[in-house]
């Protein structure tokens, strides 16, 4: 799942997600976008990884991450 984009693959990106995943990789802001329409559901999450959670956090993305965190079981 990749931030910006068209149209066309924010579709192909919601039907996968709907369909359940084992590994999203996904920028802060499109994972977020997919969770508030609920096509991304936490309930069996094992894993979380933030591949440079340092720099996210450093260029403001704190408030996204730990949304992301909290939604997690």
């Amino acid at each position: 799942v990749y931030g910006g984009g068209d149209g066309v693959s924010w579709e192909a990106e919601a039907d996968a997600l709907k369909g359940g995943a084992d590994i999203i990789v996904a920028t802060p802001g499109r994972l977020m976008a997919h969770m508030a329409r609920g096509y991304v559901k936490f309930d069996t999450v094992q894993h979380l990884i933030l591949d440079e959670a340092d720099r996210m956090l450093d260029i403001g993305f704190y408030d996204d991450i730990m949304k992301i965190i909290k939604s997690l079981p």
